[in-house]
C-alpha cells in the first residue's frame, strides 16, 4: 500500500509538472480541461470497434452492441463501474502480504510488476492495438518463467491451457486464419479479430498465466536472482 501511495504521488507530480511546462500561466486549467474531456469522451471512445480494452470486451459480450455476440444485455453505463470493481479486486488481491515461505521476494516483485502492467493495458478506457506493445516485459517474463522447470510446468494443466490460449489467439490475429476457416466478415466488419476481441482475450490469458506462475513460485525452486 505504501507503493500505491508513492505511485499516486509521483503520478500527480508528473501531471502538475507537465501541465506547468505546457501552460505555465495556468497549469491547473489544463488539468481541468483534461478531466472534462475524459468525462465527455470516455464512454464514446470506450466502445468503438478499434478499442480493445476490457470495458470494450464486456460491451461486446454483455450488451446489445449490434454484433450479436452478447450473452447478457447490461446497460453500457454499468460497464465502467464493473471494470473498476474488478480492477480494485485484483489489485487488492495482489497487494496481500506475501506468505512466509521459500518464495523469493525479487521473483515475486517482478511477477507482480508484470501483472500490474497487464492490468494497466487491459483496464485502460481507450486501449488500441498499439497499446499492447507495452506488454513486452510481461511476455518475456512469462517465457522466462515457463522456460525454467519446463517439464514440471507442462504437467500443470492450468499453465498448459493458458499458454495454448495465447498461442491460438496469436494465430487468430492473422486475417489468413479467418480466411482458412472460411469465416466471412462479421456484420460488415472485415477485421474479425477486432469484433471477437482477440487481443483482450490474449491479454486475459497472459494475466492468468502470470498469476499462475506467481502461485507456482512457492512450489518450484527458482535460481537465485540478484539485481
Amino acid at each position: 500500500w505504501r507503493t500505491i501511495a508513492r505511485i499516486a504521488l509521483i503520478a500527480l507530480a508528473a501531471l502538475l509538472f507537465g501541465s506547468f511546462l505546457i501552460t505555465p500561466q495556468n497549469p491547473l486549467e489544463l488539468l481541468r480541461n483534461w478531466a472534462q474531456a475524459l468525462c465527455a469522451n470516455g464512454t464514446a471512445f470506450a466502445f468503438i470497434i478499434g478499442n480493445q480494452s476490457l470495458p470494450a470486451l464486456l460491451s461486446r459480450f454483455c450488451t446489445q452492441d449490434g454484433y450479436g455476440l452478447n450473452v447478457l444485455s447490461l446497460p453500457r453505463s454499468a460497464l465502467p463501474w464493473i471494470s473498476l470493481g474488478l480492477l480494485a479486486l485484483l489489485v487488492g488481491w495482489l497487494g496481500r502480504p506475501a506468505p512466509k515461505t521459500r518464495e523469493q521476494p525479487l521473483a515475486r516483485s517482478l511477477v507482480d510488476r508484470a501483472i500490474l502492467m497487464v492490468l494497466m493495458v487491459l483496464f485502460s478506457p481507450s486501449c488500441w492495438l498499439a497499446t499492447y506493445t507495452a506488454l513486452m516485459f510481461p511476455v518475456f517474463l512469462s517465457l522466462a518463467l515457463l522456460g525454467h522447470s519446463l517439464t514440471e510446468k507442462c504437467r500443470d494443466s492450468v499453465t498448459a491451457v493458458l499458454a495454448a490460449t495465447i498461442v491460438t489467439g496469436a494465430l487468430f490475429m492473422d486475417q489468413r486464419t479467418w480466411m482458412f476457416l472460411h469465416i466471412p466478415p462479421w456484420r460488415g466488419e472485415a477485421y474479425r479479430y477486432l469484433v471477437f476481441m482477440v487481443m483482450p482475450l490474449i491479454g486475459l490469458a497472459l494475466l492468468g498465466l502470470l498469476w499462475r506462475q506467481r502461485q507456482l513460485l512457492n512450489q518450484l525452486a527458482l535460481p537465485q536472482l540478484s539485481c
